[in-house]
């Protein structure tokens, strides 16, 4: 894929960008070198996380933006986008974050016509995807198997892969022992940490 990118920007670029959606649907589970989730090589690093797949350009210290991908590697978001193997992708961009779904690109507001038509949990999801771009170690680009046009992919050979926003990933539940309660309403994990620091030892 490194390299794949590296010659994109040398502009030996004839078929690259295939070669490099070829790699992401048949090789990237098996071929992520030493440590299977991780993945660096010629300035790009790469990291699986089940159904997700984080791509870093290193040679920025600071995110990159789309705008900033796009003048790079023109077309490549959009060509990631369109895999078989590829539900979807997430970027940061000027005006917010963009989910770019079949090769088209969506602003937040926008989902609900795109690739969330139809979702009651449409609010939910799109805040989720804002909470993410929004971290700085999120990848420059991020990838989603889930809801590929081929079927659900992991990146990672697992069972029971889930790091989505798909329907069935949106609801949750806890379980706890006797006499524990919790604050309520829940609507954020970040509600539950102060919940769980209660449990370390205070020394």
């Amino acid at each position: 894929m490194a390299s794949g990118i590296k010659a994109i920007r040398s502009g030996r670029e004839p078929g690259v960008v295939q070669r490099f959606v070829n790699y992401l649907e048949h090789d990237f589970p098996w071929l992520l070198g030493e440590v299977k989730e991780a993945r660096q090589q010629g300035g790009v690093r790469v990291i699986a996380a089940g159904p997700n797949a984080f791509i870093y350009f290193l040679d920025d210290p600071q995110p990159l933006d789309l705008e900033q991908i796009d003048a790079r590697f023109p077309g490549l978001a959009d060509d990631i986008a369109r895999s078989q193997g590829i539900g979807l992708v997430l970027a940061r961009a000027a005006g917010g974050p963009v989910c770019i779904w079949r090769g088209k690109r969506f602003r937040m507001e926008d989902l609900g016509s795109g690739p969330f038509a139809g979702r009651a949990d449409l609010e939910l999801v799109a805040a989720g995807l804002r909470d993410l771009m929004a971290m700085p170690c999120a990848g420059d680009l991020v990838l989603y198997g889930l809801q590929a046009p081929g079927g659900h992919v992991s990146f990672i050979a697992e069972v029971g892969a889930h790091a989505g926003p798909t329907e069935d990933e949106m609801q949750t539940f806890i379980v706890t022992p006797p006499g524990v309660t919790l604050p309520g309403p829940i609507t954020h994990p970040l509600q539950l940490y102060p919940h769980f620091v209660r449990y370390q030892d205070p020394a």
